[in-house]
């Protein structure tokens, strides 16, 4: 995944917008940017087939010498202590196979679910997003008036419409400015200026 991700127009407000998701290149990895990860180490190593880790530690991801290493028991602990929780699907697999959701159980599943998602984000399964909405002009061409929002998630369940969602708040912020400043009037196109 490079460069624009998804483009969509947007009707809202009797208006027409356009929606960009692009990367964000300003963020870093899940496990520095937020809290509620388990704890990441890069190594590089040479010379092994695999990168040695002690116990408890699993790779997440290899790439050309360089692996991160995930230490399962430090973030069974974290789930422990802070309580993390596990999606409603996961939840509903476990009821369904008759598995009891004990507080062990439900912070190993947790762990899991991070590890599944820290290694989506080294493969580049999903990564961050910069939504730009950008009100377009009566022939459909982008106008001045835009407003964007980094540190979104792009590639996870749910995120499209997490991002759709965003994009409407962000088209209503332009509506609420315009409508502040009425004396701007939006007929031409910012290229034909």
């Amino acid at each position: 995944m490079i460069g624009t991700l998804h483009i969509e127009p947007l009707a809202y407000g009797g208006r027409h917008f356009l929606v960009a998701v692009d990367r964000d290149g300003g963020m870093g990895p899940p496990w520095i940017e937020h809290d509620g990860h388990g704890p990441v180490e890069e190594r590089t190593f040479r010379g092994h087939v695999h990168c040695p880790t002690a116990p408890g530690e699993r790779v997440l991801h290899i790439d050309d010498g360089t692996a991160w290493v995930y230490d399962v028991q430090k973030a069974q602990q974290t789930a422990l202590r802070d309580g993390w929780g596990i999606s409603d699907e996961t939840r509903r697999d476990q009821l369904l196979r008759g598995l009891p959701l004990t507080r062990r159980r439900i912070a190993a599943l947790a762990v899991q679910q991070d590890m599944d998602t820290l290694r989506g984000w080294l493969r580049d399964d999903w990564c961050w997003a910069v939504v730009t909405v950008a009100l377009q002009d009566a022939y459909g061409a982008p106008t001045e008036r835009s407003s964007s929002l980094g540190g979104m998630d792009w590639g996870l369940p749910g995120s499209e419409a997490n991002i759709m969602e965003e994009a409407r708040q962000l088209a209503d912020e332009i509506l609420h400015e315009m409508r502040a400043s009425p004396s701007v009037t939006v007929t031409e196109s910012v290229t034909a200026k």
